[in-house]
């Protein structure tokens, strides 16, 4: 059973609301501000500052720069972006729903309903990691990103488009 993703990374902040915030929290991550929030589609996360801007969704989102990943228990996607400030390396894994604890301690959690969350945990001063879980597919999407300030001697290769996907 198959569950389609979208990653999105915009230039500028988009029409927050056109989203259903749940849950949010904003904290110092990578020596700046962040806002971490789940949305009704999933989650969204900006630090201004950086023109940080990154969209996970269940649905669909109408831009060009978007990564479609179909994920499956077991199998895993990884999704590099880089821009002039910032570097994204995000490892995505479908896991079996019984891998989520949901009492672990996150900093954003919201519970959509019997074994629907969605939750955020900032792991390091430059990591932070999800959970989606689809009791319905019997799902827990994890994801892990993990940020860098972009140099000349550090930015990652990326496709034209700024994403490099790799299984």
């Amino acid at each position: 059973m198959h569950q389609q993703l979208y990653l999105a990374y915009f230039d500028s902040r988009p029409d927050l609301s056109a989203f259903d915030v749940k849950n949010m929290v904003k904290q110092e991550f990578l020596g700046t501000e962040f806002t971490f929030r789940v949305i009704g589609d999933s989650h969204y996360i900006e630090a201004p500052e950086i023109e940080y801007y990154e969209l996970f969704s269940c649905k669909p989102v109408s831009d060009e720069t978007t990564v479609t990943i179909d994920l499956t228990v077991g199998e895993e996607e990884n999704v590099v972006y880089a821009d002039e400030e910032i570097s994204t390396v995000t490892k995505i894994v479908g896991e079996p729903l019984s891998k989520f604890d949901e009492t672990n301690e996150f900093d954003v959690k919201y519970k959509f309903g019997e074994n629907a969350f969605t939750t955020i945990k900032c792991v390091n001063a430059k990591t932070y990691s999800t959970y989606h879980t689809y009791p319905e597919y019997n799902l827990a999407l994890h994801s892990e990103h993990t940020l860098t300030t972009t140099t000349n001697d550090t930015k990652q290769p990326t496709t034209t488009n700024g994403y490099q996907l790799t299984t």
